[in-house]
């Protein structure tokens, strides 16, 4: 008795595998005559039309402003408060030299990941700026948690000036609900 474990030795099948006697393992039916099935019938394919060399050009130096102006804008972000307004600017400018990048690039037929990758940092920029500007709505609480935790010199009172920014952060909050409401 053979062991059913080892692999086939090359001159025999074993019982499950037969050989299939067509030689083309795809049988579209016949080619000609009387039996044969329609297929559906396509239009020629054209070629797409090359990207235009200009536009090319033209839209890579926008994406790479556009690369320099969100770099920009992350960096002076993580300044205190008064250099943060300037990533605004940085901001808009992206945004703008975004949009234009988009329009050139789409214009001039290029193809690839290049326009879903730059849809996305145009996003990223856009929720970045409406991050900021909410920092900028509670500017008197962001002020005085950085003034807090300049004076701060041990992680009880970073975690001192924390808590007081959430809890100015709350009576914000309930004042804009107050007001809102009509009271």
């Amino acid at each position: 008795m053979s062991n059913p474990y080892a692999p086939p030795s090359g001159d025999r099948t074993r019982a499950d595998q037969h050989p299939d006697p067509r030689p083309d393992h795809r049988d579209t039916g016949p080619t000609s005559g009387p039996g044969r099935l329609p297929g559906p019938q396509r239009p020629p394919v054209t070629p797409p039309r090359s990207p235009d060399p200009a536009a090319v050009l033209r839209g890579s130096r926008q994406i790479v402003h556009f690369g320099l102006f969100m770099l920009a804008a992350i960096l002076l972000s993580v300044l205190n408060l008064p250099w943060k307004v300037a990533s605004v600017g940085f901001l808009v400018a992206a945004v703008v030299t975004g949009i234009r990048a988009l329009v050139t690039i789409v214009r001039g037929r290029v193809r690839g990941s290049l326009v879903p990758m730059l849809v996305l940092g145009l996003i990223f920029s856009v929720l970045f700026s409406m991050t900021l500007l909410a920092t900028f709505a509670t500017w008197p609480l962001q002020v005085k948690q950085q003034e807090c935790l300049r004076g701060a010199l041990t992680i009880s009172a970073k975690s001192a000036c924390q808590r007081e920014l959430e809890q100015g952060l709350k009576d914000w909050e309930q004042q804009l609900r107050h007001r809102s409401a009509g009271g």
